[in-house]
Parts: C-alpha cells; sequence; structure tokens
C-alpha cells in the first residue's frame, strides 16, 4: 500500500517544520513546496521529503499530477511595506494552488488570524486584509474541502526566543528578579504546536 502525499506550501517556518516532521513521521510521503533560493533549516536536513519549487514555471502542472490527500498551506507574509507580496503569498497564490485542484481536490488546510476577532483593529493591517480577502475568495470554492484554522500563539520548541513563552521561560530559567510585563488583562490563547498537530 502506498504511503499517502502531502504538500506543505510554507514548510520551513515554526509551524511548517514542526508538521513537515511530524507528518513524516506518521508515515506521509511529504512533499514542501520551497523558492529555489530558500535554504534549508539545519532542524530538517536529515529528513526525506520531496522538493518543488514554487518559482518554477512547472510547478502548478507538477503537483496537479501528483495524488496529494491533502495541502497544508502554512506560508505566511506579514509584510509591513510591500502590500503586494503580502498578497501575493496570502491570497493569490493558495487560490492558484486551488484552482489548480478542479478535478482532485486534497483537504486544504489555511491558517487564519486572530487578528481579525477584533473590529478595525489596525496592527498589520495588509496582512490582518489579506487573510479576510482569502476567506471571502475561497467561497468560489463551494466543493472543495477547505479547513482554516485562527490560531493565535503557537509555541514549542525552536520557536522565535523573542517569543513571548520562549522569553518567559528564558528569565525565570535565569533566575532574573524581575520580569516586566504587563497588568494581564488581555485574554489570549496558547497552544502547544504538538497538540495542534495530533
Amino acid at each position: 500500500m502506498k504511503n499517502p502525499k502531502i504538500l506543505i506550501v510554507g514548510a520551513f517556518g515554526f509551524l511548517g517544520q514542526h508538521a513537515t516532521k511530524y507528518f513524516i513521521d506518521e508515515g506521509y510521503d511529504v512533499y514542501v513546496a520551497i523558492k529555489s533560493t530558500t535554504k534549508l533549516p539545519i532542524q530538517l536536513e536529515k529528513l526525506n521529503f520531496e522538493v518543488v519549487y514554487t518559482d518554477q514555471d512547472y510547478f502548478f502542472k507538477k503537483i496537479q499530477q501528483i495524488d496529494f490527500v491533502a495541502i497544508l498551506y502554512a506560508a505566511v507574509l506579514y509584510g509591513k511595506s510591500d502590500h503586494e507580496k503580502v498578497r501575493h503569498c496570502n491570497v493569490e497564490f493558495p487560490i492558484e494552488i486551488l484552482n489548480t485542484f478542479r478535478e482532485v481536490k486534497p483537504l486544504f488546510f489555511h491558517f487564519d488570524t486572530f487578528f481579525n476577532k477584533y473590529n478595525n483593529y489596525s496592527y498589520l493591517n495588509a496582512y490582518t486584509s489579506s487573510k479576510r480577502d482569502f476567506r471571502k475568495q475561497i467561497q468560489k470554492f463551494p466543493n472543495h474541502k477547505i479547513v482554516g484554522l485562527q490560531l493565535e500563539h503557537l509555541y514549542g520548541r525552536n520557536d522565535n526566543p523573542s517569543k513571548f513563552i520562549p522569553m518567559l521561560l528564558n528569565k525565570i530559567a535565569k533566575n532574573e528578579q524581575e520580569i516586566k510585563l504587563t497588568k494581564g488583562d488581555q485574554k489570549r490563547d496558547f497552544l502547544y504546536i504538538g497538540d495542534l498537530l495530533v
């Protein structure tokens, strides 16, 4: 029996790296979609996966020929200045992928932003508006199996040390006498990466 195949777009980000390792460990044939200029992260160097290059002319034709059971779209661009690049990464490119699979439709996972829970939230406006636009665009694909997950804070191994949980753990490990924080009025959801993937 052949192993199920999954395509991961954005495989080298925090979420993507963990997902890549998880699905390989679970026995999937993992394909990662990256630019040809992308450097392989050290955490993934010894893993066995196929690579398809998004900046090659044959990309869409190639993925269309592979019998994927699922596509995990974990690529994201926050961008504070180049709105065109943000829109391409967060809206246009995933829509092109969905358009590629008109007959055989693999399960398509994407990740939304929790910022859209708030009205008129101005932080990272290009990013949040692109996520809203993508939600509208996918309504044009009623026959596709699309799952959107709205995550707040993921944390786990190899996380960015400047993020809240790693920063806090680091300060505690150093036995710092004082950790400056806010009053703690915010209501936020923290999710361990391993719990998301199981």
